[in-house]
């Protein structure tokens, strides 16, 4: 088990299921969970939250500029550094270079492993960890 303590996740998913699942995971290995269901909603709880180290998100969710590329595209903007998940699916118009292009660090596709995910988001702690220091 990956140890997440003090880390806070911003977790982006229109789907609850997706996000009480992965909130439940990465809180059993210590971290403190925020979520949001579109990008829009998590474009302004990352900027009310500095506390956010790391973003997973959602390729496709409903709403204007709602998405998780829009999203990815709006943080990128405002902090080149910030660790971005992105999870796209097997229906996205949304391939794993585009995403990369916007800014994401790393693509997952649905469906993966929630301990692949756990690591993952553990390597974007361990950069910023190296960055700081």
């Amino acid at each position: 088990m990956i140890d997440l303590t003090n880390k806070t996740v911003l977790v982006v998913d229109d789907e609850p299921e997706i996000v009480e699942l992965m909130s439940t995971i990465l809180e059993m290995a210590g971290a403190k969970v925020i979520s949001a269901s579109n990008g829009n909603e998590a474009f302004e709880v990352w900027k009310k939250h500095p506390e956010v180290e790391v973003i997973v998100t959602d390729v496709s969710m409903p709403g204007p500029k709602a998405d998780g590329i829009t999203l990815v595209r709006r943080i990128r903007h405002e902090s080149p550094t910030s660790p971005i998940i992105l999870i796209v699916t097997g229906y996205s118009h949304t391939t794993s270079e585009e995403a990369i292009v916007a800014g994401a660090n790393a693509v997952f596709a649905k469906p993966f492993k929630m301990d692949d995910l756990s690591k993952e988001i553990e390597k974007c702690f361990a950069l910023k960890s190296r960055e700081k220091g």
